[in-house]
């Protein structure tokens, strides 16, 4: 029997998991074994010293920090997504077309738009991978309608460029989030690289497991304006 105790001496399970005569006592008729409740010794003392900034339950603050583990491994993860050439040659392609049309006119009617929407919307593929959302471990791809709707409406008006939607991935490693009242849409906004303003990126659910994605770049007055608007939304 000493083997039976020897090889159990020390193993923390969890209680939902425990079985009487596989992991805990009695492990035979004449057992006198007994169990003890186990703690993180490193955890409680960082819970116990934090406590006045987070002021909650041990448990609480475990599941808080393991949530908040796992949400910065899908950040990092993130960071080695990049979207394919195949994305970025549609991208080139439909500035190529929005730069010759700028040439031929000054100013475009709702018409003009949707036509050039149209049109944007051949050069990409159906769907582009970007990452996964940090708080839905959904995956968010770009669809090519959407693409051609930030070219023909934020490349029209010049806010956005080929190298923000080729970079488009970068928005994910967010400054700040905002999510709606019933958590099916979130707002992602990220300073932008060399740039004064903002990236807002909108995520929808779509289905069970994918969102699609809305991105647009602000300036700093108009991003602080979207951040009050949205918060009072929620």
């Amino acid at each position: 029997m000493y083997e039976v105790y020897k090889k159990m001496e020390g193993k923390v399970f969890s209680v939902k998991k425990i079985m009487p005569g596989v992991n805990t006592p009695p492990m035979h008729p004449n057992c006198h074994c007994s169990t003890a409740p186990y703690i993180d010794e490193k955890k409680y003392y960082e819970w116990l010293d934090s406590y006045d900034q987070h002021h909650m339950s041990y448990n609480d603050w475990v599941e808080w920090n393991d949530v908040a583990e796992q949400r910065e491994k899908i950040i990092q993860s993130n960071k080695n997504v990049r979207i394919p050439e195949t994305a970025k040659k549609a991208i080139r392609e439909a500035f190529r077309y929005i730069n010759e049309a700028k040439k031929n006119k000054a100013e475009f009617s709702k018409e003009d738009k949707i036509f050039i929407r149209t049109e944007l919307t051949k050069y990409f593929p159906e769907r582009t991978f970007i990452g996964i959302n940090p708080f839905t471990n959904r995956k968010i791809y770009v669809y090519g309608k959407d693409f051609s709707y930030f070219i023909s409406v934020h490349g029209l008006d010049n806010s956005l460029r080929y190298e923000d939607l080729a970079n488009i991935t970068t928005v994910l490693d967010y400054d700040m989030v905002l999510v709606s009242e019933n958590e099916d849409t979130y707002s992602f906004i990220k300073k932008a690289d060399k740039r004064d303003g903002f990236y807002d990126a909108i995520l929808k659910k779509e289905g069970n497991n994918v969102e699609i994605f809305h991105f647009n770049y602000k300036g700093l007055k108009s991003t602080r304006k979207n951040v009050k608007s949205l918060k009072k939304k929620r």
